[in-house]
């Protein structure tokens, strides 16, 4: 079982595979989960990872989710075209990222092509209830939080459409109670459902 724990750089000796990637990642302060053998399948950063560090996520071989953080709408270097990038990775899985305005509804575009990312966490982006339509056509999210963004009742139809959702956080959107309740009476696999 992999651990939920984050390491430091120099908490751990990277699998040669990954001592590269760990190497540039860890100039700008990433934190890391690594599997029983050793190898990273999590990272976290901060507002300085950048498309640009794409390059040196696709080489971690066993690389399943990424986390970015930030406290407010700092100017992020990380965007849509770096997602659409980090996708392409056969075992990326989960993506977190929030406070980042360059996360747009293009975002979705991405998600269409890749159905094996299951898990998008962008709480306090920038998805309107124009990305709804495209999002709803993937069907293959388990998890999906959009606290924060401009969705409103006008996704709600395109949302009951994504039956395989398990999780779905819409806090701090103009959905509204209505609406929530249709939600509830079509999404029966999802026994997490936020609102308010």
């Amino acid at each position: 079982m992999p651990t939920l724990d984050w390491h430091r750089p120099g908490e751990f000796e990277p699998q040669p595979e990954d001592a590269r990637a760990v190497e540039s990642l860890s100039e700008i302060k990433c934190g890391f989960q690594l599997n029983p053998r050793g190898f990273v399948f999590g990272v976290r950063g901060g507002h300085r990872l950048s498309d640009a560090h794409v390059d040196d996520l696709l080489t971690l071989p066993f690389l399943m989710s990424l986390v970015l953080f930030r406290f407010s709408h700092h100017e992020s270097l990380f965007s849509d075209g770096g997602f659409k990038r980090l996708c392409q990775h056969p075992r990326f899985r989960a993506y977190m990222d929030q406070n980042n305005p360059r996360i747009t509804d293009d975002v979705t575009r991405h998600l269409v092509a890749f159905p094996h990312v299951r898990w998008v966490i962008v709480p306090f982006c920038n998805l309107t209830d124009a990305a709804i339509p495209r999002l709803a056509e993937t069907n293959h999210l388990f998890s999906l939080s959009l606290i924060g963004n401009q969705i409103s009742d006008e996704s709600v139809p395109h949302m009951r459409r994504m039956t395989e959702l398990r999780r779905l956080f819409l806090r701090d959107t103009e959905v509204t109670e209505a609406g929530f309740d249709q939600l509830k009476g079509s999404l029966l696999k999802c026994h997490t459902l936020k609102w308010g």
